[in-house]
């Protein structure tokens, strides 16, 4: 009474089928009719095939499911362990399907016509050739689709923005390690009104160092903080 038969199509990498899967399946929702329905199982529109028809999307644990059911059969299509595209034909009636068989009359003569598949054991083989050819009808439908997954993958890499922040951070990092040298080494003398001591005291710090200080500009200047020493007031007590 009832039997299925899948088709899998094995990914390398859950990257490639993701994107993949996702433009098939809502194509699969929005673009199959049920005159394509009836195409995959094998039949054709007809007065006499007036049957419940729908197709569906559901969520499982596995993945997405889409399937497409016509009375108690159905084509159904999902992903495995993010991997393997599954394509499977479910019936819960085989008599739903025909092929050419040996056909006995009840006047005792036998012919070979097409007729409705047995519910037998012996029937296995002609229903698995028929099943992998519903298989084989959706695989050739979702093939005609556009894929816009190779697209959609190259435009993200080329829109996606450069890290140039880890690298600037790691530049300033490798110069903050450098050793830094004062401009000038900072002056406790008094100022004095001679123009070789008259420079101003610079308190930053950079990485230029400064230029070397003649000997008669270092005596000035230590004369005239000695002769500003002697001349402070002393203090009595």
């Amino acid at each position: 009474m009832q039997i299925e038969c899948s088709t899998d199509l094995v990914f390398r990498s859950e990257a490639t089928m993701k994107p993949l899967y996702q433009v098939l399946s809502r194509e699969a929702v929005l673009s199959v009719k049920a005159e394509q329905v009836m195409h995959f199982l094998g039949k054709k529109p007809t007065p006499q095939l007036a049957q419940e028809l729908d197709s569906r999307l559901s969520t499982r644990i596995e993945g997405t499911c889409i399937k497409h059911r016509l009375g108690r059969n159905s084509v159904n299509m999902y992903d495995k362990f993010g991997r393997v595209l599954r394509i499977e034909t479910t019936t819960n009636d085989v008599s739903f399907f025909k092929h050419h068989r040996k056909v006995e009359h009840r006047d005792g003569h036998a012919t070979r016509e097409l007729a409705a598949v047995k519910k037998s054991i012996y029937s296995l083989i002609d229903l698995r050739e028929i099943l992998t050819g519903c298989n084989r009808r959706y695989l050739e439908f979702l093939s005609a689709l556009d894929d816009f997954s190779a697209g959609h993958r190259s435009l993200d890499k080329l829109t996606a923005p450069r890290e140039r922040s880890m690298a600037i951070a790691s530049k300033a990092s490798t110069s903050s390690t450098r050793p830094r040298v004062r401009c000038c080494a900072p002056c406790n003398a008094l100022r004095s009104t001679s123009a070789a001591c008259a420079a101003p005291i610079c308190n930053r710090s950079c990485r230029i160092a400064p230029p070397p200080v003649s000997p008669a500009i270092s005596n000035a200047c230590a004369s005239s903080a000695s002769s500003r020493k002697s001349l402070a007031p002393i203090a009595t007590t």
